[in-house]
């Protein structure tokens, strides 16, 4: 690359400024501040260099099988990214990191996680999707700041009581597991926002459900529902209700005071169309 100066030397004292200008454009425009510079790092090495500087370390796609010990020393660590690697088991030592907000492990081959991340009080958002979990990880009881939990394509069959204890949950998603049952005492995540559960092989919704106050969107598309339990209608702020591809033959009373529905999706349910006298808001989509 041919270099500006030719372009920028000063003829004489009064175009000094104009050169000087011209450089730092230049050099602006062809060395940009590197992502370093504000703690976000891709590369183990660059990192280690300087280790209290890591902020945002992203380790995707590199054929990792187990986090690499050197990450140990990154104490001031916000977000850690190692989706899309062969990673089976997480080390004990990422439950030091007291900074630590947002992990994602998607795409990797964990069965469990370790206990001790129930200390973690400063995470707010965790992605164990695509992974082999099969029973739901003790590591996640007590994450009472955790607001974002991914935990679709895993093997899990319940959705535990003791999910009720993380109490700061605004989205859950389950889907894609073998879930059958969800246990009632999920009426206790007063923050819920979403709840997805989408592809699973749920027959019932328990009434805890419709405690969920602050719940927007609830997606129960392809599971074994023949019908929706009358306390669903005390949802007064739902505006997504996906029930499709379930074996619902009768329409849902409760749908009747989810007076601010704004997308309903009912397809894949042989017969099912709302009833003559049902009042539909004046937002309200229905698929």
């Amino acid at each position: 690359m041919k270099s500006c100066e030719p372009l920028c030397k000063p003829r004489n004292k009064k175009m000094k400024n104009l050169s000087i200008l011209c450089y730092i454009a230049f050099i602006t425009l062809f060395y940009p501040v590197e992502a370093q510079d504000v703690g976000k790092f891709d590369n183990l090495e660059l990192a280690s260099a300087t280790p209290d500087k890591v902020k945002i370390l992203e380790l995707k796609k590199q054929n990792l099988e187990t986090i690499p010990d050197v990450v140990a020393n990154f104490s001031n660590l916000t977000e850690l990214n190692l989706a899309f690697n062969q990673i089976n088991t997480l080390p004990s030592f990422i439950c030091k990191f007291n900074s630590l907000e947002n992990i994602s492990m998607f795409r990797n081959q964990l069965q469990t996680i370790p206990e001790c991340m129930h200390s973690m009080q400063s995470l707010k958002s965790l992605d164990l999707s695509s992974n082999q979990l099969n029973i739901w990880p003790e590591g996640l009881n007590h994450l009472h700041e955790l607001v974002s939990l991914n935990l679709r394509g895993n093997g899990l069959s319940v959705v535990p009581d003791i999910v009720g204890d993380l109490g700061s949950l605004e989205v859950l998603d389950a889907s894609g597991n073998g879930v059958s049952k969800i246990l009632n005492d999920i009426k206790n995540c007063e923050s819920l926002k979403k709840l997805i559960l989408f592809n699973n092989k749920l027959r019932e919704i328990p009434d805890g459900v419709g405690k969920l106050k602050q719940l927007e969107e609830l997606d129960l598309t392809g599971n074994e529902l023949t019908e929706l339990p009358k306390s669903l209608g005390k949802l007064k702020n739902l505006k997504v209700l996906k029930i499709g591809n379930n074996k619902i033959h009768g329409w849902p009373e409760c749908i009747n005071g989810m007076e601010n529905l704004e997308l309903l999706v009912i397809t894949g349910n042989p017969g099912l169309r709302p009833p003559v006298r049902f009042k539909k808001p004046k937002k309200l989509k229905i698929q």
